[in-house]
């Protein structure tokens, strides 16, 4: 039985896949039917998840807008497996993404929206995941426009994402 990962509760009031929005020229490719949304009746937190491989899946456990930076979120997600126990957390992991990435990402027509932030989380993590066909062993990635991508973190729990001096 799947748990939230924000509150720990098994009670979802919605469960179902979770096709993103529609986008100019058709869906966000590689989406339908492969994240799973679910909604917490206990604390309302929007759960996505994505299976990776047989026993292995990625989903999010909590977002946050960073610091001074309107245009930031950190999520964390958790690889977890099903073997040999159920719902075993094998890593938690960090991204930081803007708001440019993820409208880019997701080739959105409006303005990024936490649930999409929370979409382009579950691809940025299963992305890391196929690079080397195993949870990356680094702590996060830090996802921005002007790096073309994401960058590597190695310690998420002592990173300070880079705010620009007020002008």
């Amino acid at each position: 039985m799947p748990q939230c990962t924000s509150c720990g509760s098994s009670d979802f009031t919605q469960y179902g896949p979770y096709a993103g929005r529609i986008v100019a020229g058709g869906e966000v490719p590689d989406l339908k039917d492969q994240i799973i949304a679910r909604k917490c009746s206990a604390c309302e937190y929007l759960q996505l998840e994505k299976q990776l491989t047989s026993g292995v899946r990625v989903a999010t456990a909590h977002i946050v807008k960073e610091g001074r930076a309107e245009d930031v979120q950190r999520i964390i997600v958790r690889f977890l497996s099903d073997e040999p126990d159920q719902n075993a957390l094998i890593k938690e992991f960090y991204i930081w993404l803007t708001q440019v990435f993820v409208e880019d990402l997701l080739r959105l027509k409006e303005s990024a929206e936490a649930h999409d932030f929370l979409q382009a989380a579950i691809l940025v993590a299963g992305s890391e995941y196929r690079k080397a066909h195993q949870v990356p062993k680094y702590g996060g990635v830090d996802c921005r426009e002007e790096f073309g991508g994401c960058r590597i973190v190695s310690r998420p729990e002592t990173y300070n994402y880079p705010i620009k001096p007020d002008v």
